[in-house]
């Protein structure tokens, strides 16, 4: 190429060799000594031209030239022109065509460098006029996870470490190793997922690459349901839905409870929403680490509650309810009525009145179109046994039951009633003898709370703290899981039910609780409509596809009645 002689910056540089070596200490005889000759400007670029003063050529293992804006002595900051061929002549050059701005000054010095040091010649000054184009010929892989290592094959790139910046959209990427040629970077941690642009920053250029690299993100291909209820369980199946970190699953704002998973499937439960009586669509994202993907279509939540016809009558204690014959009941110790709830009609009526006495808790045992009432104590003397005959609609005392409590539970099982007291008495009651048979004596109460249901043909127990499990050969308990339900200090206690093959645990304030015994935990699955914390007495029957909860929520001017029904199925 013919340079126009205007095109020529020629540096005359009138020093001695002795002080053109910068290593002073040393003689010139031991260590080679250079200094500039000249430096051409090009349009795109710039050549170098040094000559070694003293010393033998063979000693050099490599010479070359740096510049930078500034002249400081931060040397490894500068950009950096290296030939590593033996010199045949005293004079050496060096052509670049990168890191050079148009109208920036430079400073510009040579370097040998042997076995032992380096050695930099005195600076020249020049004024830059522009680069080469900076290119990107390749680049692999183009497809990754964050975190995945990009070699890029270029030209005119940088010569200066850690003149590069590299961007994934607007993310800055960590540069691994760069060259004029060639360049190492990693993709950074980001919310992108899908095909995101590529942007190389050298000096005063940009290379931008646009969809240049697919980001491997969280994807979703179905799920096990598009609706249900809360405290149900939804199965996502897709990939890389744990690779970023364990994932989270999200229903609009409400986020809920993973119970497995994996990078390909995850399970969790459906969250209750504040909506309580009405279905709500909802969309669901599903996150690991910084990626998220969504559900399509979206979700809908289906209504738990219904608000039914309240309890003609207020309470101050909590008492069992029953249901029988598609009706449920509640014996009201207050007014001494039985009260019957017809759910076809949403309505209360008082079929019968009480004629003993009662001030606590009771059990009803269903038997024969009969219900038999024991407890309640008065005195807490004794422990009597009431039978109320449906179809005659008349009361008969029976032989008192062998103990008292304040606090009970009952399930049947085979054949038998077994009842277990607050205290850990576990009693069995044979409805065709009539007898009350004490088994053993529970040890594991905690805190009054008694809910029992059966499973697998053996009786669970669930009190404040553990769920236990009875074998009625041994006639001993098994811890089976814990659970971890709020207990109010100014409620009067948890109550339990058993649904549609699940038991159900409603606690002293408002949340409403779920077993899965296949993953042996405890999961809220909704909130009490009727109350907005403790003082919220509560007693429960289940009549075909709904739980009654009927209520009095408690505060300075009395009892209010509450009645709501519950379903997830």
């Amino acid at each position: 190429m013919t340079r126009k002689p205007t095109e020529l910056v020629i540096l005359l540089l009138c020093i001695s060799l002795l002080t053109g070596c910068e290593d002073a200490e040393r003689s010139p005889k031991d260590y080679p000594c250079v200094q500039m000759d000249k430096v051409e400007v090009l349009s795109d670029g710039a050549i170098f031209q040094a000559r070694v003063t003293s010393s033998e050529l063979e000693n050099i293992v490599s010479y070359g030239f740096i510049w930078n804006e500034t002249d400081n002595t931060e040397f490894e900051t500068w950009s950096k022109k290296e030939l590593t061929e033996t010199p045949s002549a005293v004079t050496f050059t060096a052509e670049t065509h990168t890191d050079i701005t148009k109208d920036q000054v430079y400073s510009v010095r040579p370097f040998i460098k042997t076995t032992e040091t380096t050695v930099f010649g005195p600076a020249a000054v020049f004024t830059g006029r522009g680069s080469r184009q900076a290119r990107v010929t390749d680049y692999s892989p183009k497809r990754g996870f964050d975190g995945t290592v990009i070699t890029m094959c270029g030209k005119n790139l940088s010569l200066r470490q850690g003149s590069l910046s590299v961007f994934v959209d607007i993310h800055p990427a960590e540069i691994i190793e760069s060259s004029e040629n060639s360049l190492t970077f990693k993709i950074p941690e980001t919310p992108l997922t899908g095909w995101a642009p590529l942007k190389v920053v050298s000096g005063d250029q940009e290379i931008i690459i646009e969809n240049a690299f697919e980001i491997f993100g969280p994807e979703i291909f179905e799920s096990s349901v598009t609706e249900g209820y809360a405290g149900d369980l939804i199965t996502i199946r897709g990939k890389n839905l744990t690779h970023y970190g364990p994932p989270r699953l999200q229903f609009d704002m409400f986020l809920t409870e993973i119970i497995e998973a994996e990078d390909d499937q995850v399970t969790a439960v459906i969250p209750f929403v504040k909506n309580f009586f009405h279905d709500t669509t909802v969309n669901v994202c599903l996150f690991s680490g910084q990626k998220f993907t969504g559900l399509y279509p979206p979700f809908t939540i289906k209504k738990s509650w219904e608000e039914k016809s309240p309890t003609p009558f207020d309470w101050t204690w909590h008492y069992n309810a029953f249901s029988y014959n598609g009706k449920g009941y509640i014996l009201e110790m207050n007014t001494k009525l039985l009260y019957e709830y017809d759910p076809a009609a949403d309505s209360w009526n008082s079929i019968s009145a009480f004629p003993g006495d009662r001030s606590n808790n009771t059990i009803n045992l269903i038997h024969d179109n009969k219900v038999i009432v024991i407890g309640g104590n008065i005195d807490g003397t004794s422990c009597p046994v009431w039978e109320y005959d449906f179809n005659t609609n008349i009361w008969t005392r029976q032989e008192d039951a062998p103990f008292i409590f304040t606090l009970a539970t009952h399930v049947t099982l085979n054949g038998l009633e077994y009842i277990i007291t607050e205290s850990g008495l576990v009693c069995t009651y044979n409805y065709s003898t009539r007898e009350f048979t004490k088994k053993y004596h529970f040890l594991h109460l905690g805190r009054m709370f008694l809910f029992a249901y059966i499973a697998n043909g053996k009786i669970h127990l669930v009190t404040y703290g553990s769920t236990w499990s009875y074998d009625e050969g041994t006639d001993d308990w098994t811890k089976v899981s814990d659970n971890f339900f709020d207990k109010d200090a100014y409620s009067i206690d948890a109550i339990g039910f058993y649904y549609n093959g699940s038991p159900y645990v409603l606690e002293d304030g408002v949340k409403l609780y779920r077993y899965y015994a296949d993953y042996k935990r405890w999961v809220v699955c909704g909130y009490f409509p009727g109350s907005m914390g403790g003082d919220s007495y509560k007693t429960t029957f289940v009549i075909g596809d709904y739980v009654y909860v009927a209520a009095t929520f408690s505060h300075y001017w009395g009892c209010a009645p509450l009645h709501f029904a519950y379903r997830d199925r």
